[in-house]
């Protein structure tokens, strides 16, 4: 049998719960999966892992084994990535997430510019607005926009964006006059439900904090722009998602003297003993490809 490949079977099932999981991961059946792994079981002689129709958990002995198998792996993954870091080239499957608009519109443009450099890679970008579990969905990047929860994972900032308050020119014709925050309270308000639910401003006065009670709500960058391009209210947007129309004078940005806060970008990867090199490349080229952002 083959043991290297019978350990990372067994390893990806482990971590994920799920052979069919593991199967999607290698790109194999899910029926070559669970042979990899009963073949390793037939090897040494023991059950690894404890089956039923809901869930595969590890046994006493399969614990034991995930812990070396992971060192084992871990190994021989650093003993390629030093092969390869030789000649200098990026090969390789890279899982990365992020949210679905982002994704969409800035981040894949991005990785299909990283993958015409490193024709080798192969990619798998997976949109999604819930906050994944990076180790536990076996993704090696996660790119990740706002201020990040504690955890054990490694952040690299790859760069920031200022908030602003933008409207059309059409609906600050016929809205309230405004001039202060605190007339806000007037006006139909849009709120991006992916970003805070608090509006926080700093002006002459110093700080001030405005909680919108919005005419319309939505998890969507996309769609509160377009909200905010047909006059239906006013918002906060990250700079770049409406820095064109702000060129082109379909959005205003409103109270300029008031600024609101940097929004961070970070590139998310588990710690370890190395960086994979694929991953090491691929985080570079994102701080590059983002660093104009910087506001």
């Amino acid at each position: 049998m083959d043991r290297i490949a019978g350990l990372d079977a067994f390893a990806r099932v482990a971590r994920l719960g799920s052979f069919t999981g593991a199967a999607t991961e290698l790109g194999i059946s899910t029926t070559a999966v669970s042979r990899r792994v009963a073949d390793l079981e037939t090897h040494l002689g023991a059950r690894l892992l404890e089956r039923n129709t809901r869930r595969v958990r590890l046994t006493e002995l399969g614990a034991g084994v995930l812990e070396r198998s992971e060192r084992i792996l871990e190994d021989l993954d650093e003993l390629e990535e030093t092969a390869r870091r030789e000649e200098g080239s990026v090969r390789g499957l890279l899982r990365i997430t992020t949210g679905v608009d982002f994704g969409r519109d800035y981040l894949a443009p991005a990785a299909a510019a990283f993958q015409r450099l490193h024709p080798q890679a192969r990619l798998d970008l997976h949109l999604d607005d819930r906050f994944v579990d990076l180790v536990g969905e076996g993704f090696d990047v996660a790119v990740r926009m706002g201020a990040l929860p504690d955890s054990a994972l490694v952040a690299r900032r790859l760069a920031a964006t200022r908030l602003v308050l933008v409207a059309s020119p059409t609906y600050l014709a016929t809205a309230a006059a405004l001039v202060r925050p605190e007339q806000l309270t007037g006006h139909a308000c849009i709120l991006d439900t992916n970003g805070s639910r608090r509006w926080s401003f700093s002006g002459p006065a110093g700080e001030v904090h405005f909680s919108p009670h919005p005419r319309f709500s939505v998890n969507s960058p996309a769609v509160t722009r377009d909200r905010l391009l047909a006059g239906d209210g006013i918002s906060v947007a990250p700079h770049f998602t409406v820095s064109d129309d702000l060129r082109g004078g379909r959005l205003v940005e409103v109270l300029p003297e008031f600024r609101m806060a940097e929004v961070p970008l970070h590139a998310v990867f588990a710690p370890g003993r190395r960086l994979s090199l694929r991953v090491r490349a691929f985080v570079d080229f994102l701080a590059n490809h983002f660093a104009g952002w910087e506001a």
